[in-house]
């Protein structure tokens, strides 16, 4: 929902903003706009190797701290001080796309088996169908909230300041995950873990 909601926000919001920028035209905005499902595609073979050395978990973790941070730099964010350059928010954008790569792929198969050690009596279709039923339910509504809550903060933050409320709230989801997920012992890599993605 967090990652599709942060994608969604930047649908009325970024390309009005970048039109501010001297020299930045309709062909300028479609090419960062593209940027980022680029970076995904190419990072999308890595994750397996990423989560051969990491658990699952610590990856999304990882994902989402890059997520917050790319953000943060989409906004050039006033707070942290980040000059307001358009070569700063591209640079936002292909770490943007890496991070989403990182959280949106293991994601499925750890909440997978999170439900089988919670409900384990769920098996077959039966955990599929309920597993794919959430994730694109959660999926649909981040889609929905990110640009509709985009436009009104918007409006009255202004695109900056609202990517750094955006990049705010992501932090908070960053420090609950590390503290509810694990904490340290999310980075340690279960032998089960390492044998599941070796048979793969």
């Amino acid at each position: 929902m967090i990652v599709y909601g942060a994608l969604g926000f930047l649908s009325p919001t970024l390309s009005l903003h970048l039109l501010t920028y001297d020299g930045y035209d309709e062909f300028w905005i479609g090419v960062y706009f593209c940027v980022p499902a680029i970076i995904y595609i190419l990072n999308t073979p890595l994750v397996s190797v990423y989560c051969k050395i990491l658990n699952r978990r610590a990856v999304v973790f990882l994902g989402m701290c890059l997520f917050c941070f790319a953000i943060a730099l989409i906004g050039t964010s006033p707070i942290l001080g980040i000059p307001n350059l358009g070569k700063v928010i591209f640079m936002g954008l292909c770490i943007l796309g890496f991070a989403a790569a990182m959280i949106v792929i293991p994601i499925f198969p750890e909440m997978l088996d999170s439900i089988e050690k919670k409900y384990p009596e769920l098996k077959g279709d039966d955990l599929s169908n309920i597993s794919a039923g959430f994730f694109n339910s959660f999926l649909g509504v981040g889609e929905a909230l990110g640009p509709v809550s985009a436009s009104l903060m918007a409006e009255y933050l202004g695109f900056r300041n609202s990517e750094d409320v955006v990049a705010g709230l992501i932090l908070v989801y960053c420090v609950a995950f590390f503290l509810l997920g694990g904490r340290l012992d999310m980075f340690k890599t279960s032998k089960k873990e390492i044998a599941d993605l070796t048979e793969a």
